[in-house]
């Protein structure tokens, strides 16, 4: 590929792209075609990229979590999944996420919480997320502290749930109480549905990436309180600023980012 002329690139480009779209159709199979992910990615960082839409972080998070439930179709099929509505045993784990996918629950809260739920309410998802800020993970853990998302012991904002939230899949909803209350047991995950999702997630961190932006994960709580406590958040942040700098965070081990550096590769030779 780095012997291509740029019309060939121009035109590599373009096949990638139309694979992603019928990809983003149809969902990702078991056996994930490398094409098809690159193909996504190009779609993804056309978004992030382009400085007329303010909401292009948001739009690619919506893209890449539509891709992701689509493609769950296939792991789940026949599984008698343990997860319900009201069970919320998981909802006590640190979630991280990208930015992306902050900006996404953030715009969405704003429109709809009042409206949607009297129990959802952004100034008490505010202070839990101020109050977070001086308890440490362990402590949060041993207080059992629920994501401030919940109402009824359900999620508030499962309609734009992250990627984390949405790939995990459980066997038993009794085997997670218990995991909740004594940590040497285990949930018993889904590994398949997690697999998609560190895909799914791979390809959206490399199109931030390859636009240029931080694709450093970002703890969701603390995120989300940047994101709605500062109006411009998403545009700063598609400009370049890191605004999510003072939020606790963690970089992807690097066996999780192979396929997502090796798209990284790819975006930047078809932009050359």
């Amino acid at each position: 590929m780095f012997q291509l002329s740029r019309q060939q690139r121009r035109k590599a480009r373009r096949d990638a792209i139309e694979r992603g779209r019928k990809a983003l159709g149809c969902g990702l199979g078991a056996e994930i075609a490398e094409d098809e992910a690159l193909g996504v990615a190009l779609i993804l960082h056309e978004r992030l990229i382009d400085r007329s839409r303010p909401g292009g972080a948001a739009e690619a998070a919506e893209i890449a979590e539509r891709l992701l439930q689509r493609s769950l179709a296939t792991d789940l099929k026949g599984l008698e999944v343990g997860c319900r509505k009201g069970c919320n045993y998981c909802c006590a784990a640190r979630v991280i996420i990208s930015a992306p996918e902050i900006f996404r629950v953030a715009n969405w809260l704003r429109e709809n919480a009042t409206a949607r739920s009297a129990q959802l309410q952004l100034g008490d998802i505010l202070l839990e997320a101020h109050r977070r800020d001086g308890i440490s993970f362990q402590d949060r853990i041993a207080e059992k502290v629920m994501c401030p998302m919940l109402v009824d012991d359900a999620c508030g904002v499962y309609e734009v749930r992250p990627i984390s939230c949405r790939a995990v899949f459980s066997m038993s909803a009794e085997a997670c109480k218990i995991a909740l209350v004594d940590d040497t047991k285990e949930m018993p995950l889904v590994v398949p549905t997690m697999r998609k999702g560190d895909v799914v997630r791979s390809v959206l961190l490399a199109a931030v990436s390859g636009a240029g932006l931080s694709d450093r994960g970002i703890e969701y709580v603390g995120g989300i309180r940047i994101a709605l406590e500062e109006r411009d958040a998403e545009a700063r942040w598609l400009a370049g600023e890191d605004i999510f700098d003072a939020v606790p965070g963690a970089e992807r081990r690097p066996d999780a980012r192979q396929l997502q550096d090796r798209l990284i590769g790819f975006l930047r030779q078809l932009a050359e």
